[in-house]
């Protein structure tokens, strides 16, 4: 067994661990869920405060683990399996819609590969043209408007399930139709 340093205190066995880093004032914790460690800074230099904080950390994971909510929402790729998830679970409901089998190849088969490993607040302009050079790639053509609307309503079911704010992909304005003006209607 390891030795324990100055720095580390372990608050529950294999489950709960408190600890400072080198260089730095600020204490981390490390809590297990579901058998895989995670790890958070308390955002306490008070190693009593940085105790209790440790502990909501993994009390706030265990209520979002309960609530289907993924315990990590760093990364798209969490996000995207829970809105896979979601969708899954309105279908097998009988609530779902027929679109949402095109939503979850969508997501599966674009979004995830372009944007997986991305950290969710990351997602900008840049990450989208990536995944519209991607789709392109992948299609072997440029995507009909349809396509791309069924592709924003996609990154928007995976996107908004975590509450953040990412924009919506565009075509880059080629071979766009303009929008045509509304008709107003005057009665005589």
């Amino acid at each position: 067994m390891r030795e324990q340093k100055e720095t580390t205190h372990i608050l529950m066995a294999n489950e709960l661990v408190v600890y400072r880093r080198e260089r730095s004032s600020i204490w981390q914790c490390r809590y297990k869920i579901d058998g895989q460690w995670q790890r958070a800074s308390t955002k306490e230099c008070d190693l009593k405060l940085a105790k209790k904080k440790a502990r909501e950390l993994m009390i706030e994971a265990e209520i979002r683990k309960r609530s289907n909510i993924p315990v990590v929402t760093r990364r798209f790729r969490d996000v995207a399996k829970l809105a896979i998830k979601r969708l899954d679970d309105k279908v097998a409901s009988n609530q779902g819609k027929v679109s949402y089998g095109d939503y979850k190849r969508i997501i599966e088969d674009y979004l995830i590969p372009a944007l997986g490993n991305r950290l969710i607040t990351s997602i900008d302009s840049a990450a989208l043209d990536h995944l519209d050079a991607g789709r392109i790639k992948r299609m072997g053509k440029e995507p009909s408007n349809s396509t791309l609307l069924s592709h924003n309503a996609a990154l928007n079911l995976s996107a908004f399930t975590h509450n953040s704010l990412v924009p919506c992909s565009t075509h880059g304005g080629h071979h766009r139709k303009k929008q045509k003006p509304a008709i107003a209607r005057v009665f005589v």
